[in-house]
């Protein structure tokens, strides 16, 4: 799950970056408030992995 939480911020944020669609002021805000908690999530996971291993 790690590797797609990776995968969606870095898409979100590379939409964003690289003008894949132009959206507006609330599109922009929503990529990024959902891009926020899925990189918390996915940051916690991996560490999570570390102890692990």
């Amino acid at each position: 799950m790690a590797v797609i939480g990776v995968a969606w911020v870095a898409a979100s944020v590379a939409s964003l970056v690289l003008d894949w669609w132009d959206p507006n002021a609330v599109g922009t805000a929503w990529t990024v408030l959902q891009a926020v908690p899925v990189s918390v999530f996915t940051i916690l996971q991996l560490a999570a992995l570390r102890r692990r291993t």
